[in-house]
């Protein structure tokens, strides 16, 4: 097997192995190469140590951002490329991370310690494909199951279980039956992991095109990560965004906000996921509309498209849409006047703003034209009641 690499890679494969190296492509990225995804980052192995990568390198930025693990980056043009020493592990006595590790010369040793056997396949011009668990035949089959015993896997780091749903429901495969079974079995070890990665790793597959299967055939897992959940009758694969797909999985706002503040969720997601809970059902008539946007400036067009698509409000999205590219005049930062104008008309300064949002009122019933001299006119009418 050939694969066509870009001009970067092929010079970092040169350059280990006119040195005297063997360095191959592993991981995510040979994955998706083989499946003819888009590869936004490339890992290599190597059987160079980390302190001979940079002497190697010496000439461009080399990062020290794995170091206890062998692990080098490398940036060449602004991107990043990470280069880790062959090596076999010790136990993973915080079912995590690996208590030691020792480096090998072997390819063989190091694609052993692997999770999943699509992520166990190694490349390099010289050697060609290294397939020794059968990855290249379940990528074919779209098929995910782990290299050796699923016990040992999972029970090693089990936050390869929570990896393994991000690859069905990103990549479509259906998981092995040993493997599932494994997954449910040891999914109590959970609790050991870092709520950090556990929601880095919910988040990455919420966007699966495979994620509403996922999460039913999988419902005590997400259980036990998120006790506050709901299973939403709606195929959460119709939602086009992955916000709206976790919004959907809660009840109200109490449980979203206990529920992502414990998984240390940023302030950003939590108050959109609230926002989108809490939406009322978009008005009819531009007027209406007007008076939502009004209370809703903020997300409005998401709150329209997720009652859209969640709760089947047809026409939500192009209603609001149709107001807001009109142009019409729904906050007081559209206004035609400011509290300046008010001010110099000798409203006081609790006065101004009573009267622009009076102002803004009769603007967005259509009362008023949103002009200047219409409005100040109006204001000076205010002042004389």
């Amino acid at each position: 097997m050939f694969l066509q690499l870009d001009p970067v890679t092929d010079f970092i494969l040169a350059s280990l192995e006119n040195s005297g190296f063997s360095l191959y492509i592993v991981g995510g990225s040979l994955r998706n190469r083989l499946l003819g995804l888009d590869v936004h980052d490339t890992d290599f192995t190597t059987n160079a140590t980390p302190a001979q990568v940079k002497q190697i390198f010496s000439s461009y930025t080399a990062i020290d951002t794995g170091i206890r693990h062998g692990t080098v980056t490398l940036v060449i043009d602004h991107v990043p490329y990470e280069i880790t020493t062959m090596r076999t592990e010790g136990t993973y006595s915080d079912n995590r991370r690996p208590d030691c590790v020792f480096y090998t010369d072997s390819i063989e040793e190091d694609l052993k310690r692997r999770d999943f056997t699509v992520n166990a396949l190694a490349y390099s011009p010289k050697s060609g494909l290294v397939d020794l668990f059968g990855g290249l035949s379940d990528l074919e089959n779209r098929v995910l199951r782990t290299v050796g015993e699923p016990a040992e896997r999972f029970s090693e780091d089990a936050l390869r279980i929570m990896r393994g749903l991000r690859f069905s429901s990103v990549l479509g495969f259906e998981i092995e039956n040993e493997t599932k079974s494994a997954m449910f079995h040891y999914s109590h070890l959970l609790k050991k992991i870092s709520v950090e990665r556990i929601y880095n790793e919910l988040i990455s597959m919420l966007d699966g095109n495979n994620f509403d299967k996922v999460l039913r055939d999988f419902l005590p897992v997400f259980k036990l990560i998120m006790p506050e959940m709901r299973l939403p009758e709606a195929n959460l694969g119709e939602l086009p965004k992955h916000l709206f797909r976790l919004a959907s999985l809660f009840e109200g706002e109490t449980e979203a906000e206990n529920c992502l503040h414990r998984l240390k969720a940023d302030n950003f997601t939590i108050k959109t996921v609230k926002a989108l809970i809490s939406s009322e059902p978009i008005p009819f008539g531009d007027v209406e509309i007007k008076k939502y946007l009004r209370k809703n400036q903020a997300n409005t067009l998401d709150i329209a498209l997720f009652r859209e698509t969640f709760y089947k409000e047809k026409g939500s999205f192009s209603r609001v849409k149709s107001v807001l590219d009109s142009g019409e005049c729904y906050s007081l930062s559209m206004l035609a006047v400011n509290g300046n104008d008010i001010a110099s008309l000798g409203f006081s300064k609790s006065e101004i703003g009573e009267v622009l949002e009076e102002l803004l009122d009769k603007v967005i019933s259509r009362r008023l034209d949103n002009k200047k001299e219409v409005l100040i006119e109006a204001a000076k009418i205010i002042d004389k009641q």
